[in-house]
């Protein structure tokens, strides 16, 4: 038969303690150390996306200048849209109950 080794019980709980500890410091090293990665891919992501915008505010203005610039060119004047009579009494009855 076999020695069998007898441990304590306070020594039982001392190496499980000690190895709690490690692995407890451990898993907050790795959390550090992912924190800054995504926090990194979050700027780089809010970054793009606030590029991306600003060049398609550009591109759709861009796009509406040329597109009235051509329409101006064709239709060498300004209308004048006259309302009918009973658009202009139904605009003043809704101004009128709008101002309550």
């Amino acid at each position: 038969m076999s020695k069998k080794q007898e441990v304590t019980l306070d020594e039982l709980l001392g190496i499980t303690n000690k190895q709690t500890k490690t692995f407890i410091e451990q898993l907050k090293q790795e959390e550090k150390f992912e924190r800054v990665e995504t926090e990194e891919n979050v700027m780089r992501e809010i970054m793009a996306d606030r590029e991306n915008s600003e060049l398609k505010k550009k591109l759709f203005i861009q796009e509406i200048k040329n597109g009235l610039g051509q329409e101006i060119k064709q239709n060498r004047g300004v209308r004048r849209v006259e309302k009918t009579r009973w658009q202009k009494i139904k605009e003043s009855i809704e101004n009128f109950f709008l101002k309550f």
